[in-house]
């Protein structure tokens, strides 16, 4: 895995986290909600790559 799919996987998490805390809730994060922010994320170039991350992870 290169350095930057860490870092989009990295930052996916970190989103992930942050809108779970915002939304009030103490719960774990869970794949789902990375997979979800994997989806989101990512800049053109990259979409592609954290899209088939996001594939990857869901199953």
């Amino acid at each position: 895995m290169t350095r930057a799919g860490r870092l989009t996987i990295r930052k996916a998490i970190i989103q992930a986290a942050e809108e779970k805390h915002a939304s009030g809730s103490q719960d774990i994060v869970l794949t789902e909600y990375v997979v979800n922010a994997l989806n989101k994320s990512g800049t053109p170039k990259r979409r592609e790559s954290a899209k088939d991350m996001a594939d990857a992870m869901a199953l």
